[in-house]
């Protein structure tokens, strides 16, 4: 990211490290030396990922999933409803946007 402060691969692969991590508790990653990931970090560099690089769906749907964590299901409709409109970039985007809709489906009931 220093190198090219407009790489969305770089933050989007910091963003999903953090999230990964978050996985599993603190309390196990800490003597590891991993205790540093959280998910507002992870929700941070995805943001930044989406926004040098708008349209491409993985971007989304894996802050989608990192606001889900945190219960923010406003912020994670919206990018899970933006997906639908979205073009095809990718060879996997039809099934990212399958899981999408699956996700959407079972957020749509929860309160921002």
């Amino acid at each position: 990211m220093q190198l090219d402060p407009n790489n969305s691969v770089a933050y989007y692969v910091l963003g999903r490290t953090h999230a990964k991590l978050c996985e599993k508790p603190k309390l196990f990653r800490a003597p590891l030396g991993l205790g540093w990931a959280n998910y507002d970090d992870a929700i941070k560099n995805f943001e930044k990922a989406i926004s040098l690089r708008p349209t491409f769906i993985m971007y989304r749907l894996d802050a989608a999933k990192a606001y889900i964590e945190v219960k923010n299901y406003k912020k994670a409709k919206e990018h899970l409803a933006k997906i639908a409109e979205l073009p095809t970039e990718d060879e996997d985007d039809p099934q990212f946007r399958a899981e999408a809709k699956e996700l959407l489906e079972k957020i749509k009931d929860k309160a921002p």
